[in-house]
């Protein structure tokens, strides 16, 4: 009866140590991964919105008040599209990072995932606005 209470204690710990642990360990993968993308698209969408208010104040120097509010509405409606095209393209490689972490999880148990976590943080701190090929090299490269 020792023996059995024994067998299913370790079947317990084994369960957990191979499933829970690992397990756990990818959804905080995941989850610092999403942080350190969006964390990169609001660096970019500060950029975005920095070059455009350069350029709204060089162009009401420059042009008349017609032809200002014309260009303005302009700028306006490429800023806009520019930060929906950041926002999706950074979604879209938020999904592509979120699979291959948990894949790489899977598959390797963690080591590679842990290796493109630290690279895209490395970029997003060393990289003052990083591109979108900046980041698709990064995942490339792992």
């Amino acid at each position: 009866m020792c023996h059995l209470v024994v067998v299913v204690v370790m079947v317990h710990i084994i369960v957990f140590l191979v499933i829970v642990v690992p397990a756990a360990a990818a959804v905080v993968v995941v989850v610092v991964v999403v942080v350190v993308v969006v964390v990169v698209v609001v660096v970019v969408v500060v950029a975005v919105v920095r070059v455009a208010v350069v350029v709204v104040v060089i162009v009401h120097v420059i042009v008349s008040v017609v032809i200002y509010r014309v260009i303005i509405i302009i700028i306006i409606i490429i800023i806009i599209i520019l930060v929906v095209v950041v926002v999706v393209v950074v979604v879209v490689v938020v999904v592509v990072v979120v699979v291959v972490v948990v894949v790489l999880e899977v598959v390797e148990g963690g080591t590679a995932a842990a290796g493109i976590v630290v690279a895209v943080v490395e970029a997003a701190v060393t990289l003052n606005y990083p591109s979108i090929e900046d980041l698709l090299s990064l995942l490339v490269r792992f």
